[in-house]
């Protein structure tokens, strides 16, 4: 039978063409008609696509350090982990974000990227801040 008699539903697949389907199950129907009888007979099948590929991490900071001149609690800001997926990351949860403050000592931050199949990517870093000690001036005037 000549192609131009098959019909493919959805129509963006086409017979014996590369496709690209998205993650999940597709319903694929071909339908032929013979052209002298108009006869017609339909095949219905199922893709299903599992993404088994976890979100990439693209940026990740590296551990860095913040010097404070107090005890109290300092702010800290850095850039943000970025996240890639082959279909789409639909959540990223972080422990802390941007402009928190922090306490002198050792901080971990850690981001965890999902994509819709529930795969994952982590991204963890630390954050050290130091208490610097300015030395008093003992100048009389």
């Amino acid at each position: 039978m000549e192609l131009e008699h098959i019909k493919v539903l959805p129509t963006w697949v086409k017979v014996q063409e590369d496709n690209e389907f998205s993650a999940g199950v597709t319903e694929v129907i071909f339908t032929a008609t013979e052209p002298h009888t108009n006869k017609t007979t339909s095949c219905i099948m199922q893709v299903e696509i599992q993404d088994k590929e976890p979100p990439v991490v693209i940026y990740c900071p590296e551990s860095f350090e913040v010097e404070s001149d107090s005890l109290l609690p300092t702010q800290v800001n850095w850039t943000e982990p970025i996240f890639k997926d082959n279909v789409m990351v639909e959540e990223v949860r972080r422990s802390q974000g941007p402009g928190t403050q922090f306490s002198v000592g050792t901080h971990t931050i850690s981001y965890r990227a999902k994509d819709k199949a529930g795969n994952f990517a982590h991204c963890t870093f630390e954050i050290h801040v130091k208490e610097i000690r300015r030395k008093k001036d003992n100048t009389n005037a």
